[in-house]
């Protein structure tokens, strides 16, 4: 008889994965077996995985030469340049007048719960768009435990800041609106 080895999908991995760090209590450290199956799932290899908190892990990765804090997931689905320079934009962006608007109710309905502040004349979308086309694609840096940044934010941070501006929306009018693309 013929065994056929097939690769899982990115969801029963996902699936599969997030069981087995289920298994761990918060600092535990997995057992060899589970470190190597840990490691078959992200496509790398692990020589040691301990369980952070909730779903978070940190691993040794002698191929990476790497130490710390893992994002499992992103090893799963792959890792992607465009989308974690757009998650360093749209967090560094927060740190300009973004931080500063004043959220009292909503422009759409008036409710004066569960408030957001949403880009109004250009979206974020299109203002990131705008960026890489006249500055190019800026260069990022991963910081253990915190995600992805720009190396060169505030040049970003004064982009953003001299076309954005911002209303105020409830999640309902917020999620209303749809997804905007490239998000």
């Amino acid at each position: 008889m013929t065994e056929t080895k097939t690769n899982p999908s990115k969801a029963l991995r996902k699936s599969l994965a997030g069981q087995l760090i289920d298994n761990y209590k918060d600092g535990g450290v997995f057992s060899n077996e589970d470190c190597q199956i840990m490691s078959d799932l992200c496509g790398y290899n692990f020589h040691q995985v301990i369980k952070v908190k909730n779903r978070m892990i940190s691993v040794v990765c002698p191929s990476e030469s790497y130490v710390g804090t893992w994002s499992w997931v992103k090893s799963i689905n792959g890792y992607d340049e465009a989308k974690n320079a757009t998650q360093a934009m749209r967090t560094a962006s927060r740190k300009g007048t973004f931080k500063n608007h004043i959220n009292t109710s909503c422009a759409k309905c008036g409710s004066t719960s569960r408030l957001s502040t949403d880009h109004k004349s250009v979206s974020f979308s299109e203002i990131a768009n705008q960026y890489i086309q006249t500055q190019g694609q800026p260069n990022i840096v991963n910081i253990d435990q915190f995600g992805w940044v720009l190396k060169n934010e505030q040049q970003f941070i004064e982009y953003h800041d001299a076309i954005a501006d911002y209303q105020t929306l409830c999640r309902s009018c917020n999620s209303s609106k749809g997804i905007k693309p490239n998000q």
